[in-house]
C-alpha cells in the first residue's frame, strides 16, 4: 500500500496548478476546483439541481492566496468568479 504525504519541509512541493486562470482588479489568480457535483436537469415533477462546487484560490506561484478574497475583492467579484466556474464546468473541468 502507498501513501501520499506532503513534504512540509520543501515549500515547493505545496504548489498547486489552476484548474482555470481569472483576473478582477487587475489581479490575476489561479481557481482551483477541489470537489465539482454535476447539477440535475430535474424533471416534470423534480425542479432542477445547481451544480455544487467546492474551490480557492491560488497565487501566480501556485500559492494558496486566500488574502485575494479577503484583502481585493468583493460579493460581486465572488459571484463573477461563481458565474466563471460555472461556465467552464459545462466544458468539463
Amino acid at each position: 500500500m502507498t501513501q501520499k504525504f506532503t513534504d512540509t519541509t520543501n515549500p515547493s512541493s505545496n504548489k498547486e496548478e489552476p484548474d482555470l486562470k481569472m483576473c478582477l482588479n487587475d489581479i490575476e489568480f489561479g481557481i482551483v476546483i477541489e470537489n465539482y457535483i454535476a447539477g440535475e436537469s430535474g424533471s416534470y415533477w423534480e425542479p432542477p439541481v445547481d451544480p455544487e462546487f467546492e474551490w480557492h484560490l491560488i497565487d501566480n506561484n501556485g500559492d494558496r492566496a486566500d488574502w485575494i478574497i479577503s484583502d481585493h475583492l468583493n460579493e460581486d467579484h465572488l459571484d463573477s468568479i461563481i458565474m466563471y466556474i460555472f461556465e467552464n464546468s459545462r466544458e468539463g473541468v
